[in-house]
């Protein structure tokens, strides 16, 4: 990632941080998470991707409470290791994050009562 992206992604993470409007923060959310897919230079993981947004309806991680300030939190630590150059924080980061995500949208089916 070049330090173009790298300041085009803190500025997204600034705006994202003061955003207060739902639609500001799911299209800033959108955009952290589009530039670092592309940085990645990976068209299997733009592809995973692409099918996995397929599946998450827009407003899908704003409609529930804190998600605003855990997504700061983990996008900020994803940004530091990337703009460090550290991999190995950057995949730890990354990893918690979606898997952070996975767990709540788990539990948002089951609040639906989607397994019964």
């Amino acid at each position: 990632m070049g330090e173009a992206e790298r300041d085009a992604m803190a500025d997204v993470i600034g705006r994202m941080t003061w955003a207060e409007q739902p639609a500001d923060r799911e299209r800033l959310n959108f955009e952290f998470h589009r530039a670092i897919n592309r940085a990645s230079g990976s068209r299997r993981l733009m592809s995973e991707i692409k099918a996995l947004g397929a599946f998450a309806p827009i407003g899908f991680y704003e409609s529930h409470d804190h998600w605003h300030d855990t997504a700061n939190r983990d996008h900020g630590a994803i940004a530091v290791a990337v703009a460090g150059g550290d991999c190995a924080a950057a995949r730890a980061a990354t990893e918690e994050h979606f898997v952070r995500a996975g767990d709540r949208a788990v539990a948002m089916l089951s609040e639906r009562g989607f397994w019964r």
